[in-house]
């Protein structure tokens, strides 16, 4: 509401009236206050009256008092006086007496001009009525009170009575700052009440705050106002009620609000006037590093007084529909009763194709469905000529919008859409600058971004909302080897990123074992996608592994390795057949080290951690231990294996000693698990000098390390990763640790017991 219509009397008046009645249950309550401590603060003191009725009379002291036998002319008795607090009984006193004719004008001004309903008119005189009781506690203070200057009065006590006085005293004090602007107005109420000032802007207002009161009357109605619901602020008014078991608010904003800084999105509310936004729902904002990237719009209730400006409004509501990427909005409006035969009917809808807000790209929702789909008015005649009955069905039907409005809405995902910018940029009219259509469920079904993956993809919040969640960089589509070296090469550079910035080795660790699986993932997705993939399964079976590929029971290779080893060599394979330069050959050694380390953990380190709960007496020693503070160790790399391996022969400091704890517990397992010697490829040995052997010919050749370099962004050459291959899978000199692994330790069986 402009600033000019609050001058208006009759504005000021309906001002003071609703915050005078608001103020008035923390006066009572104050009050009651003082009237249960004072009778902490009264004393009995001698008195001689001409009057009778103001002490308490003693006949005795009376009659010595007087002439014997002639009519008493001076009494006397006791009068009940208050030990302390004179000033501040008489500053309650003045603000009752005077409160109590403020609330008196007021209702007489209202029926002096007939504005005056009778449920207010009602509501004034019972408050009249309660004041005019609490005088009777001051009676004493009464024409003291009723012309005191209560300003000065509060100067006057001063700090001494904020700090020390009685309680309910202190709180009439801070009360003051309240009232002083509703005695100031009353006083400037001009006897011209009805005067307007001469601007059509004020009769919209009045419809919008009719409009209001209409719909609290409404929820009212339908028992759907929540306890405390309603609350009064400078410039608005908030009002909690639930709908289909959803809390929500409804707020009317009379000034419009300051802006908030919102990353990338307004805030609902551009205008003053009527929201609905929902309450305490979990979806209902995207947060990232502190800072709010999107919120849920608001239901927007837009008014218009005048039939002639229905047109413009439903246009501004469109635009703050298009902004706010809002799917629907209600418009009330007024009209004559000529311009009622032509009242508008049904939803008016934005076309699709002009529904985009920045890089919004609605266009790509279906055509034979777009014209249904765009934000959408609904407009209702609402005046007060209708019946209460329509009213309320109106009512009805507006709310039922809240399920368009408010729908259960996901949580924030990764989905996304390449777009082949050669093929499609005609097509969709797209920016060759962006190689993503990323979609916003959680805002609306038809809301998409154009992002570009190397500028946006988990770095601008505005449009990547699960920065800091577990969801990985997009996987462009892979079409041959050269895509997959590349596409992979793009991963672990961006990964590098996040490496660089590690600060701790618990969080380093994590964020390779994540770029490791995040490779092996990509390569097992493409390797599902080829049919010429027989050839390296008849050539595993020949060698190196035989019938341990898949044959022999408890030896074999687990599935899982089984995949990764032939998408290992099926890319492996091609990459030699493209015989290209820049190849990154990364992909084929991240997969052979994830066979190898899968194989390790299926035969060392699953045995262990299950055996611990299977009931033995002694299960506290059969598990695995981390160094942080001896808790059960949750998952292995093959640097755990380096430590207890450096640990065995050593003096255990305080961080060795759960390392050399492990190396005895697998020592004991290897023993216990291999039947017979440890076969090498030239002879035999006990089983835990070949364990030792293998754990020692993975430090020796810094296999932990080199894995780890593998997560990196720099080019891997074919020649690292073929020494890398050539370890793990052997040569025809030499046997490789993962077959030496399967042949002598078995993976552990339902019934073997530890």
């Amino acid at each position: 509401m402009p600033d000019q219509f609050h001058q208006a009397p009759l504005l000021q008046w309906y001002e003071c009236v609703t915050q005078t009645l608001a103020l008035l249950p923390a006066i009572l309550q104050s009050l009651a206050s003082i009237d249960a401590s004072s009778q902490e603060q009264l004393q009995w003191s001698r008195r001689t009256s001409m009057s009778p009725s103001s002490i308490k009379v003693d006949q005795r002291a009376t009659m010595n008092r007087n002439i014997a036998g002639q009519p008493p002319i001076l009494f006397v008795g006791d009068q009940q006086l208050t030990q302390e607090y004179a000033k501040e009984r008489l500053y309650g006193a003045a603000l009752v007496f005077q409160y109590r004719e403020l609330v008196q004008t007021l209702k007489q001004i209202g029926e002096q001009y007939q504005v005056l309903s009778e449920p207010l008119a009602a509501e004034l005189a019972q408050a009249v009525a309660i004041l005019q009781k609490h005088q009777l506690s001051f009676e004493a203070l009464s024409e003291r009170a009723r012309y005191c200057d209560i300003g000065g009065l509060v100067q006057e006590l001063g700090q001494a009575l904020s700090q020390q006085g009685a309680e309910g005293y202190r709180k009439l004090l801070r009360i003051w700052q309240q009232v002083r602007p509703l005695f100031e107005t009353r006083k400037k109420l001009s006897a011209r009440l009805l005067s307007f000032p001469d601007d059509e802007g004020v009769y919209p207002w009045l419809y919008e705050l009719w409009i209001l009161l209409e719909c609290l009357a409404f929820l009212e109605q339908k028992q759907k106002l929540l306890p405390g619901a309603i609350k009064v602020r400078p410039g608005k008014l908030l009002c909690r009620f639930s709908w289909e078991n959803q809390s929500y608010w409804l707020e009317y904003v009379a000034l419009p609000p300051a802006p908030v800084q919102i990353v990338s999105r307004p805030t609902p509310g551009l205008r003053s006037g009527l929201f609905i936004t929902r309450k305490r729902y979990p979806q209902s904002t995207v947060v990232i590093k502190g800072k709010t990237i999107w919120r849920e719009p608001a239901l927007r209730i837009a008014t218009s007084y005048r039939y002639e400006t229905a047109y413009e409004e439903l246009l501004r509501t469109f635009a703050e529909l298009s902004v706010q990427e809002a799917p629907v909005a209600l418009l009330f409006y007024a009209a004559t009763e000529q311009e009622m035969k032509v009242k508008l009917s049904g939803a008016v809808r934005l076309r699709p194709d002009l529904y985009r807000t920045n890089q919004r790209l609605a266009s790509l929702v279906d055509p034979s469905q777009g014209t249904e789909r765009g934000p959408q008015v609904i407009p209702y005649l609402f005046v007060p000529a209708l019946s209460t009955a329509e009213r309320t069905r109106l009512w009805q039907q507006a709310f039922e919008q809240l399920e368009v409005c408010f729908p259960d809405r996901p949580a924030p995902t990764c989905q996304y859409i390449f777009v082949d910018n050669e093929a499609r940029a005609d097509e969709v009219n797209l920016s060759l600058d962006y190689d993503l259509i990323c979609p916003k469920p959680h805002i609306g079904p038809q809301i998409f971004d154009l992002v570009n993956r190397a500028r946006h993809c988990l770095q601008d919040p505005r449009f990547c909302h699960v920065i800091g969640t577990k969801f990985d960089l997009p996987v462009k589509p892979i079409k041959n080897a050269l895509d997959l070296s590349r596409e992979i090469a793009y991963h672990r550079q961006h990964l590098e990123k996040r490496l660089d910035s590690m600060a701790d080795e618990e969080h380093y660790q994590l964020a390779v074992d994540q770029t490791i699986e995040r490779v092996g993932t990509m390569i097992n997705f493409y390797i599902q996608t080829r049919s010429d993939t027989a050839h390296v399964i008849d050539q595993f079976k020949r060698w190196p592994f035989g019938r341990y590929w898949d044959r022999k029971a408890s030896f074999c290779l687990d599935e899982q390795v089984r995949l990764s080893l032939m998408g290992g060599e099926y890319v492996w394979n091609q990459y030699v057949d493209l015989n290209q330069q820049d190849i990154d050959w990364a992909a084929a050694a991240i997969q052979y080290c994830r066979a190898f380390e899968r194989e390790l953990m299926l035969r060392l380190f699953d045995p262990l951690q299950s055996a611990s709960t299977e009931g033995q007496a002694d299960k506290e020693t059969k598990q695995l231990k981390s160094s942080n503070k001896g808790r059960k160790m949750e998952n292995i790399v093959l640097g755990d294996y380096i430590r207890a391996f450096s640990a065995r022969e050593n003096d255990p400091g305080k961080g060795d000693y759960y390392h050399k704890a492990n190396w005895l517990l697998w020592l004991e397992y290897v023993d216990t698990v291999v039947k017979g010697e440890w076969r090498e490829r030239d002879g035999t040995v006990s089983a835990k000098e070949g364990f030792t052997n293998l754990i020692g010919a993975i430090k020796a050749h810094n296999l932990h390390q080199k894995r780890n370099e593998l997560a990196h962004g720099e080019r891997v050459s074919r020649e690292a990763a073929e020494e890398l291959k050539d370890l793990i899978l052997g040569t025809s000199f030499q046997k490789g640790l993962l077959c030496l692994l399967i042949e002598n330790i078995p993976r552990k069986d339902k019934n073997m017991v530890i």
